[in-house]
């Protein structure tokens, strides 16, 4: 970090280039214009006379009373007689010894409201010319931004030429002697170098009004006016602004001061809204405050009052921002707020060139480039310092904001997970696992299409499709297979390029070609169980990234735990709720599932009817062949039942030989066919089981449908065990309807059907 040596040196470095601009000239009495020198400082040859009443005339001041008052000004340094309002008189003497060339005279200080040049013509007279930043455009020959005269080719030399100078602003007066050429290729550099110079402004207060458009921030809208300000301001003070913008038009000296002002004020409250002055130094905070304020209200009124007061408090004001802003921005700093540090060396620059334009406007310092456009420059490097400062803040600002995104993503991927793993553990099949599982893939990675395949006993299955698949599990193609094979032979996320991914989809006759292909294989802790295939078309997402294959990765790697839990848990849920004998759901699972389809049916008013089916003297069985026969019967039965239902019909083992089949959606009438096509099934063929003689076994048969005055669903089930107790007693191998509840509990409807018929 710079410290005070530091600034010591820069300080020091500015001071030498002061001392090397400052060049003094010979102080003899006339100029002797000689072939071959193209450029004279007249600074040392001037001779000054002081019209404190600025009544003198050219009659009075060229006479022999007046030609021992003038005073030699003997230094290269331009006369200065700060802001005065005297009138200044000044003799030129030249000799002209190349009467080929041709002269001009410059007066280097552009703000000088009236200048009157008199030159000594050959019959005893003068020839006046007038100019200055009062006169209108055409009036001034030639236009230049300075005070330019352009002398004749012959002159009487034995008297001096004459110059009276009268001015609100500073009355400093740097005079160079041109020969024509050599005047117009300088001023062709210095108009080259004053536009560039000003359009880098324009370029900068124009970014500064783009960041103030895109951020909305206060600071850039300060800073992009304070810039408009300045540059007008170093436009005017320059002299272009006579020339371009206000051309002799009353008050250009007055617009000076405003802008100054405007500059001042939105100087001060872009200092205060950028730095943390509040937290640092409160009272300097509310100083540039007041200075903003004070600004703002004088700009103004600088319009009408006199410009020499409203010059020496802009003044003022520019001199009491630098030691109020240059301390700040340092204590600041110091204080860990890093832009301070550039806007500390910003304003230190620019006040170190304001001050050595002051200290030449008032005739302290000479005329040197650095005198010159000191202010310009440091203006321009305050510029460039404080955009450095802008852009280190901007970048801390990026990267605490990609900071707070990557926190971001990983909540998002953290909360994806664990949807995604509590999502999956519900599944109820395979094809909702995998789509499931694309479906909250697709939350982290972008893709336009997608499918989840796997590979197993079953052979190459495609689960699931993004988008969906119309017809369930589908076949792969012969890219999805390849794509299977490199998932199983490498378990590792892979991008594919997208020359290899285009040529397989065009091979399958895709229509929008793909332009890159991401494969993710999907694992246990034992094997990989599939993978899925992401896929980008042409125009979309473009390719994907090492950043997408890292979340999928780490995406696959839960999901495959959450796979694997889930099948766990399938298969342990899968073992408490199915019978080990039969393979149907057992008695737990049938109260559980009741319960739900019958409030189910209640709230849609849906259909649902309950069959219950008790074998047929199977105790005999027992007792004939033993327990190990009456089991193989009863797995050869529910084999013979499950072949015979609906798909949505749910097969339970309700106890011992009895079978209960709950038929959502089902009538009456629906059930009764079931319960029929059971029975029929039972006992149509005889059952053959090891070591025991065919046997016919039949069964009898309970219906009960849900109806108004039934409240739990055990109170189905009781309507269908009293059917079956019916049908038990109208003879066996019978189905029986239970109609309603009767004098003792219950009323008996027909007796249904049997295998004999219908019963009386």
């Amino acid at each position: 970090m710079w410290n005070q040596k530091g600034i010591a040196v820069i300080s020091l470095a500015i001071l030498m280039m002061l001392v090397a601009g400052g060049v003094s000239a010979s102080n003899g009495e006339h100029v002797d214009l000689s072939p071959g020198r193209l450029r004279y400082n007249l600074n040392p040859y001037l001779a000054l006379l002081v019209d404190e009443e600025g009544t003198l005339s050219i009659e009075d001041v060229s006479s022999e009373a007046y030609r021992d008052r003038f005073v030699l000004h003997g230094d290269s340094r331009a006369p200065s007689f700060s802001y005065s309002d005297v009138v200044i008189w000044a003799q030129m003497p030249l000799k002209s010894r190349a009467p080929e060339y041709r002269w001009v005279v410059e007066v280097g200080y552009p703000l000088l409201d009236h200048v009157d040049l008199y030159v000594p013509d050959i019959p005893g007279g003068y020839t006046h010319r007038v100019d200055g930043s009062g006169m209108g455009l055409s009036a001034r020959s030639p236009s230049h931004r300075n005070i330019v005269f352009d002398l004749p080719r012959e002159w009487d030399d034995d008297r001096p030429m004459l110059m009276r100078i009268e001015s609100e602003t500073a009355l400093v007066f740097p005079v160079t002697l041109w020969e024509w050429n050599a005047f117009a290729e300088y001023t062709q550099r210095d108009y080259l170098f004053l536009g560039g110079y000003f359009g880098f402004l324009l370029l900068i207060a124009l970014y500064a009004v783009f960041l103030y458009v895109f951020t909305e921030s206060r600071e850039y809208l300060y800073y992009a006016v304070f810039i408009f300000a300045t540059g007008l301001f170093f436009f005017g003070v320059n002299g272009l602004g006579f020339q371009f913008l206000w051309p002799g038009r009353p008050g250009g000296s007055a617009l000076i001061n405003c802008l100054l002002l405007v500059a001042g004020a939105t100087g001060f409250l872009h200092v205060r809204t950028t730095l943390p002055i509040e937290n640092h130094l409160p009272i300097v905070g509310h100083i540039l405050a007041g200075m903003a304020v004070l600004c703002a209200g004088l700009a103004p009124t600088s319009l009408v009052l006199p410009v020499t007061i409203m010059m020496k408090i802009a003044i003022g004001i520019m001199i009491t921002s630098l030691f109020a802003t240059i301390p700040a921005t340092l204590v600041c700093w110091r204080g860990g707020h890093v832009p301070s540090a550039f806007m500390f060396f910003g304003w230190l620059v620019f006040g170190t060139g304001i001050s050595l334009m002051i200290m030449r406007s008032l005739g302290i310092l000479g005329d040197s480039f650095v005198t010159l456009y000191g202010g310009q420059l440091g203006f321009i490097a305050k510029v460039v310092f404080i955009f450095a400062g802008t852009a280190y803040d901007l970048r801390a600002a990026t990267r605490q904001r990609e900071a707070a995104e990557r926190r971001n993503r990983q909540l998002v991927y953290v909360d994806a997970s664990n949807r995604m793993i509590a999502d999956i553990s519900i599944a109820a099949t395979e094809g909702d696992l995998a789509d499931r599982f694309l479906r909250h893939l697709g939350g982290i990675v972008a893709f336009d299409k997608a499918s989840f395949a796997v590979s197993d006993e079953q052979g190459a299955r495609v689960l699931a499709r993004r988008p969906a698949l119309e017809d369930g599990i589908t076949s792969p193609d012969d890219f999805e297979v390849e794509l299977l094979e490199k998932a199983f032979d490498s378990g590792e996320v892979s991008i594919l390029d997208g020359s290899g991914a285009g040529k397989g989809r065009r091979a399958r006759g895709d229509a929008d070609g793909t332009y890159s292909v991401m494969l993710i294989p999907i694992g246990t802790r034992e094997a990989c169980v599939g993978a899925a295939i992401l896929e980008r078309l042409d125009g979309g997402e473009g390719e994907f990234k090492p950043s997408d294959r890292h979340l999928a990765a780490g995406f696959a790697g839960q999901a495959g735990l959450a796979i694997e839990n889930a099948q766990l848990f399938r298969e342990v849920t899968e073992l408490a709720i199915t019978d080990e004998l039969t393979g149907l759901r057992n008695r737990r699972f049938f109260f559980d599932a009741g319960s739900r389809e019958f409030h189910r049916a209640r709230r849609l008013d849906s259909p649902l009817s309950l069959v219950i089916a008790d074998l047929d003297d199977f105790k005999e069985i027992n007792e004939r062949y033993g327990h190990v026969r009456g089991d193989s019967v009863l797995e050869e039965i529910a084999r013979r039942c499950i072949e015979k239902l609906r798909k949505g019909d749910i097969p339970c083992r309700y106890g011992g030989e009895e079978l209960a089949f709950l038929l959502p959606e089902a009538t009456i009438s629906d059930a009764q066919e079931v319960a029929e096509r059971l029975r029929h099934a039972i006992g149509a063929d005889l059952i053959r089981v090891p070591k025991a003689p065919p046997t016919r076994v039949t069964a009898s048969f309970g219906i009960a449908r849900i109806r108004e005055d039934m409240e739990e669903f055990a109170d189905l089930v009781d309507a269908a065990d009293k059917a079956l107790f019916d049908a038990k007693s109208a003879g066996k191998d019978i189905v029986q309807v239970f109609e309603g509840w009767g004098k003792y509990g219950w009323e008996a409807g027909d007796f249904g059907s049997s295998a004999d018929g219908p019963s009386p």
